[in-house]
């Protein structure tokens, strides 16, 4: 900046030559200590504020038009829409192409044992897992932003898509007979069953025998809440499809900061109270027992109750099955994978080899007929026939479907952000919401559910050297190759090795209790908003904690807002020249000045929190002015004479008549109540002139106060409303009416169009400075 641009900022304050623009600091700054040297806000603010823009609203959104149009691009559109062209554009063969097939293939094989596992959570086929590794991992690479990402089925996701399918059950129990509910005609004594649904397989009494609608079967008791396979996928499909449109569209309308509205911490308490259920609903299977799924309320409870009922009939062959699988999976993780993860640029894939072996050995042992180990058994082979789910089945879902799709979304953008990070490129959280929209879409029409970025998996694959998305590709064409040709090998497969495998990959997520302690210590707030997420998934339900923590978290935020902090400022100096203000109560040496109190106020001023305010102002100060003008009074009537005429006496009580504000259940009462009761009484009047001059004519009216000047800082405040405004106002009228200015210093460039707008500039301009130093100058005129 040259000298002539200085002298020209200098020219509008020219009259206050105690200021000067610093090319330093690029901002006004104040030398001297002398009465005129003063800078008020309104001077500085009309002087140097840019007009806002007066452009109407249809003339903007035509602005805006035209400018997209001028700017509009094909290539721009492709790019940002498919990022994956991004960095394809810069993509080296020879040495991306060996990483990312290496990555992908390694990512692949985790996701072949976890993609089977996790559907089992979705009381769906272990099949519907690979559908979904592989149509996810395709969509993915096509929509999605982050290089290293791995999708495919996620164990939370899984858990909340089986309590929707759950339900959808139990609503099927309770409607026996409905052809809409059942598919079907019952008789009256149950007997015989007329399936009426086409192209829909049933299943009989003990969930073994199938049947399709050619026939009518005999002799059928019908189990209350069996529903079709094809059934419950088309339920979780159209759940999925309206989930994901809406997603799509959220994200295209730039609402990927939705997020915000969810903690981390939040986020990760509700995954650990997921988690519990997860494991307990496995623990089922590694026993061997088998019961009616619950659902509902306290679901996990009733669980347990179930379990612990039947627990003397727990399979001996299912537990050591169990306990040697995630033994040989823990050992392998923990002490290979973990210890030696610099050296192994490729983990060992030990869950599949687990799933390989003992598929192996179930096969020539027959562990299934000899010691009714439960088995996979058929798998199909081949890529399901694409078709949009009946929207109305899921019509009564989408709630639920909502906040699944929502922390598919939150878990995802937060790992996105943070390996964009790593490598140093941007991660657009809208084209996130988008992607994961257009996932569920895809993954709805191939018979799967709502997916998710798995963290583990992300973390393998870039661990393994993956570059770009293109590994993600040859992850989905491992399996494809599992889909169409191996998928009939795993017939024999023992369910509760895919039970050990989800138990074992939820370790980690389980261990972050033992991080409670350390997050109490750092902030008991987000430590509150933990426990009451957690407590309330894991006792109530999935669903119902998630929307039980967003609302702690509102609730907590509002509570906040209505613990304003207002403190006394003090004058600490720092050298001859320097001095700062600071909190009289957190800093040694802060003094004040005679006859002058200064408060921060060090929060928005709103109508949640405006007559809180005001109770603390009264409070810090030692001053409440409904107190002192009813001490006066009394005094005034105790001596007449002494202290003012009869004129005044008259007026004065007049006055207190028509405000109501002295009475002795205004006095009796906090001073929040009674700022209330004061917005409501003397709104309509304005404090008597003449009474005021009465008051000032005696020296004991001063005397009864401490001080003749208040400064509110105002730096703090970032948001005013009209109600604030209001509150700022009622603070100044009643000061005065005992003797005391209030000045304000320090107004957010955020608040003074509010100040202006509401005339509050235009009535008490004049006592709004730019520094508390300006205030006090001014105050100190008054000695």
């Amino acid at each position: 900046m040259d000298d002539r641009r200085e002298d020209k900022l200098c020219a509008p304050l020219a009259s206050q030559p105690g200021y000067f623009f610093s090319v330093s600091t690029g901002s006004f700054e104040l030398v001297g200590a002398h009465e005129h040297n003063l800078v008020k806000c309104s001077d500085f603010e009309y002087t140097y504020r840019q007009p806002e823009d007066s452009t109407s609203l249809p003339e903007a959104v035509k602005e805006a038009f035209l400018k997209r149009v001028s700017k509009f691009s094909l290539k721009n559109v492709l790019k940002r829409n498919f990022p994956t062209l991004g960095s394809l554009n810069h993509y080296k063969i020879n040495q991306d192409l060996p990483s990312d097939m290496v990555a992908g293939l390694t990512a692949g094989i985790t996701m072949i044992p976890q993609g089977m596992a996790f559907a089992t959570l979705a009381t769906l086929p272990p099949i519907v897992g690979l559908y979904i590794s592989l149509f996810a991992s395709i969509t993915y690479f096509l929509f999605g932003s982050a290089r290293q990402l791995s999708w495919g089925c996620v164990a939370v996701l899984s858990i909340m898509i089986g309590n929707i399918l759950d339900r959808y059950e139990s609503k099927v129990q309770g409607s026996l007979g409905d052809d809409s509910s059942c598919g079907g005609v019952f008789s009256s004594d149950a007997a015989t069953f007329t399936p009426t649904v086409p192209n829909v397989t049933y299943v009989s009494t003990n969930g073994i025998g199938l049947f399709d609608n050619t026939t009518t079967v005999t002799a059928f008791h019908h189990t209350p809440g069996a529903v079709s396979v094809d059934r419950k996928i088309e339920v979780a499909g159209a759940v999925t499809l309206i989930s994901g449109i809406i997603l799509a569209v959220l994200g295209k309308l730039g609402l990927g900061k939705v997020t915000s509205y969810m903690s981390d911490y939040l986020v990760t308490s509700f995954t650990v109270g997921v988690s519990v259920h997860v494991v307990s609903s496995q623990l089922k299977t590694v026993l061997g027992l088998d019961f009616p799924r619950q659902d509902g309320m306290f679901k996990l409870i009733k669980h347990w109750i179930a379990m612990l009922s039947n627990i003397q009939h727990t399979n001996l062959a299912t537990v050591i099955i169990s306990v040697l699988s995630m033994l040989i999976i823990y050992l392998v993780k923990r002490f290979v994978n973990e210890k030696y993860k610099a050296k192994l640029r490729i983990p060992v894939p030990v869950e599949l080899f687990v799933v390989i072996a003992l598929t192996v050995v179930t096969t020539f042992t027959e562990l299934n007929k000899k010691f009714s180990v439960g088995v996979v058994e058929d798998i199909p082979v081949g890529v399901p026939k694409p078709r949009i789910p009946d929207l109305s089945l899921g019509a009564e879902y989408v709630t639920d479907g909502m906040m699944i799709i929502i922390v598919s979304f939150t878990q995802t953008v937060a790992m996105a952000k943070l390996i964009g990070l790593k490598y140093n490129y941007r991660v657009d959280s809208n084209q996130e919401m988008f992607a994961c929209g257009m996932v569920s879409i895809v993954c709805s029409i191939f018979s799967g559910y709502i997916s998710g970025a798995s963290v583990s998996r992300s973390l393998v694959q870039d661990s393994a050297g993956g570059k770009t998305q293109v590994a993600s590709l040859f992850a989905a064409g491992l399996v494809l190759l599992v889909i169409m040709v191996i998928g009939p090998y795993f017939y024999y497969l023992p369910k509760c090795v895919l039970a050990a495998i989800v138990i074992v990959n939820l370790r980690s997520v389980m261990l972050k209790f033992l991080t409670v302690p350390d997050l109490w210590r750092k902030s008991r707030t987000d430590t509150l908003i933990w426990i009451i997420t957690c407590a309330a998934t894991i006792i109530l339900d999935a669903d119902i904690g998630l929307l039980v923590g967003i609302v702690a978290s509102l609730l907590l935020v509002l509570i906040q807002s209505q613990i304003a902090t207002v403190c006394v400022l003090g004058q600490l100096p720092l050298s001859e020249k320097c001095s700062i203000w600071r909190s009289k109560d957190k800093y040694f040496g802060a003094k004040e000045t005679d006859g002058i109190k200064v408060l921060e106020i060090s929060s928005p001023i709103y109508f949640v929190n405006a007559e809180i305010i005001s109770g603390m102002v009264y409070k810090l100060t030692g001053v409440n002015p409904l107190k002192k003008r009813k001490e006066l009074s009394e005094s005034s009537k105790r001596k007449p004479a002494e202290t003012k005429d009869k004129e005044c006496d008259d007026r004065e009580e007049s006055i207190s008549l028509q405000n109501g504000e002295i009475t002795s259940d205004n006095i009796d009462k906090k001073p929040e109540e009674q700022v209330q009761e004061g917005y409501r009484e003397k709104s309509k009047t304005e404090t008597d002139s003449k009474l005021l001059c009465d008051f000032a004519r005696h020296d004991s009216t001063f005397d009864a106060v401490p001080f003749h000047s208040l400064v509110l800082d105002l730096s703090s405040v970032t948001y005013i409303d009209l109600m604030g405004v209001g509150a700022i106002e009622f603070l100044i009228s009643e000061y005065k009416t005992v003797g005391i200015t209030i000045y304000i210093s320090n107004v957010h460039e955020n608040c003074f169009n509010i100040l202006h707008k509401s005339g509050f500039m235009n009535k008490h301009g004049n006592q709004v400075f730019l520094t508390i130093q300006a205030a006090i100058q001014q105050a100190s005129r008054r000695e």
